[in-house]
């Protein structure tokens, strides 16, 4: 099985992102959710009894935002309640900002062995578009950073189809993975989710969205380019080389149950999805109405 850990915390919001996710800048309610977090934790051990994890993954938001402190807990609350002995691989989502030596030597000590990096562009200029808060020169050293940790699974995020780009600073974000000497590589095209910053800002004609034969022709890019690389295009935006495909994004696709704790989370039995409800959260302060079910309490959908 998979289990899969959702920390909806992040610092400022990305103008693409639709996921479920929000902002946090008082440590506080971030302990509240991970207490809430291990409760789920424990109270749902039976869920798939028997099986033992092949892989964990921290997704996000921005886990990196936690304390390895509150990392081991979480960690310490599935080894408690879940057979963890078999775990092949470790996934943790890290903003480039954060990825200090001291954090980077502290959590591989917790047992992850591969990071996701939200590099998104080498670019200042697409990143400054997209309300990163990370520069391009931060993206290479938390990478180069990561690497002298010993740290050797690694994946970046990058997006094409960003309409202050083109083709020119598309192909430079390519050759910048290669140089870089990058395991795995998530390629998505920018697109307007109903909701986001970015959908609301082509509504009121603040942003034109990349002519369609354009991203075309980035996308085309990058899987000639990958072919020349070294890695192998395994889904339509994932690309591994030496072997290092996702055990875990891997695993969606060939029906492997999973579990997901936290906010928004989503699992599955192999007959039955569920999600887990989404937390109340309003400018950091966790709600918790009396008439409403705990977070801890799930739906399930088929």
């Amino acid at each position: 099985m998979m289990i899969y850990v959702h920390i909806p915390f992040c610092r400022q919001k990305c103008i693409y992102c639709a996921f479920y996710s929000v902002p946090c800048r008082n440590p506080q309610p971030v302990d509240e959710y991970v207490d809430a977090l291990c409760a789920e934790i424990a109270l749902r051990k039976n869920d798939l009894p028997g099986e033992k994890a092949d892989t964990l993954y921290f997704g996000g938001g921005t886990p990196s935002l936690l304390s390895p402190e509150l990392i081991g807990r979480i960690s310490r609350a599935l080894a408690e309640n879940f057979d963890m002995s078999q775990l092949q691989e470790f996934t943790f989502e890290a903003n480039p900002e954060q990825l200090t030596k001291e954090y980077l030597h502290e959590i591989k000590t917790l047992g992850m062995n591969r990071l996701s990096i939200g590099v998104q562009s080498f670019s200042n200029t697409d990143l400054k578009f997209l309300n990163r808060r990370h520069t391009a020169q931060q993206a290479i050293e938390a990478v180069k950073t990561a690497q002298d940790c010993g740290f050797d699974n690694i994946s970046v995020d990058l997006i094409y189809g960003i309409p202050v780009a083109g083709q020119e600073v598309w192909e430079r974000n390519l050759a910048m993975v290669e140089s870089l000497d990058i395991q795995h590589l998530s390629c998505y095209s920018l697109t307007f989710e109903p909701g986001t910053a970015y959908a609301k800002m082509v509504e009121k004609g603040l942003a034109t969205p990349c002519d369609e034969d354009d991203v075309l022709r980035q996308y085309n890019a990058l899987t000639q380019w990958a072919v020349g690389s070294g890695f192998e295009q395994y889904e339509i935006s994932n690309f591994a080389k030496n072997g290092r495909r996702s055990r875990h994004n891997s695993g969606y696709w060939n029906r492997t149950h999973y579990l997901g704790f936290g906010a928004s989370a989503h699992s599955y039995n192999g007959s039955r999805r569920r999600t887990t409800l989404k937390m109340f959260v309003r400018d950091c302060n966790i709600l918790k109405p009396k008439h409403l079910l705990p977070p801890t309490a799930s739906t399930n959908t088929l």
